[in-house]
């Protein structure tokens, strides 16, 4: 016991003499960025492959959701070779389609669907070199929202929904100075959870929606790049 009271101080003491000079040389920096990336999930897009089938009169039917692109902000604190960023980035894919109605010569009817995906997102990051690896925790807000001919803009489509992933990055950093940093960085983001597409397919499909015993649960895993401004270096 006597020798445990000494230990431990002096342990402590050491791990702050240790952690110290890396805070004191610590960076905070503002980001900015912009992603693409390619997703195919299935179950949305049978959704809209139905509501084509039930509208063969349609001019322009409504193509399959394959690209999500957003902003993204936030904040990095980096220490030494490595750091931690919690961000903001609004995911976002839209789809349309557009025809004259049937028994009418120029009545022409749109439809849209958009799906949005707000994330708030904190990070881990290891630094070396200009080479940048990294892995987050994202809470995920999804939101379905249509707009059709005849409407007053905009609706939601059922509740919000709310999921977990993890998104993976390898980056580089193409430029460095003292005032500003760019870095490429392709990315996987894998869901944990699953949202429920039951309602999308409703509102769409109505009278003549997908079998009954169709599983709307939907998993929007999706992988690109992001474009990535720092204020400051990104690595020394």
């Amino acid at each position: 016991m006597h020798l445990r009271k000494i230990y431990i101080p002096f342990l402590f003491l050491i791990l702050i003499m240790t952690i110290l000079p890396k805070i004191a040389t610590a960076q905070i920096n503002v980001k900015v960025g912009y992603s693409a990336g390619y997703t195919n999930p299935k179950v949305y897009n049978n959704i809209i492959k139905q509501f084509n089938d039930n509208n063969p009169w349609l001019d322009k039917s409504m193509g399959k959701l394959a690209v999500l692109h957003g902003l993204h902000l936030g904040f990095r604190y980096k220490i030494s070779n490595f750091g931690f960023e919690l961000s903001w980035a609004n995911k976002y894919g839209q789809k349309t389609s557009s025809g004259i109605l049937p028994n009418t010569t120029d009545t022409t009817f749109e439809r849209e669907l958009n799906l949005r995906m707000n994330e708030l997102s904190f990070a881990y990051e290891n630094y070396i070199g200009p080479i940048i690896l990294g892995a987050s925790i994202d809470g995920i807000m999804y939101n379905f929202k249509t707009k059709v001919t005849g409407t007053d803009g905009r609706y939601p489509i059922g509740a919000k929904q709310y999921g977990l992933a993890s998104t993976f990055t390898l980056g580089i950093s193409l430029e460095a100075n003292d005032r500003m940093s760019v870095c490429i960085k392709p990315y996987v983001q894998m869901p944990w959870t699953m949202i429920n597409l039951r309602s999308v397919d409703l509102e769409l499909n109505e009278n003549n929606s997908l079998p009954p015993e169709t599983d709307y649960e939907q998993r929007f895993l999706n992988f690109g790049v992001m474009l990535i401004f720092y204020n400051g270096q990104t690595w020394d």
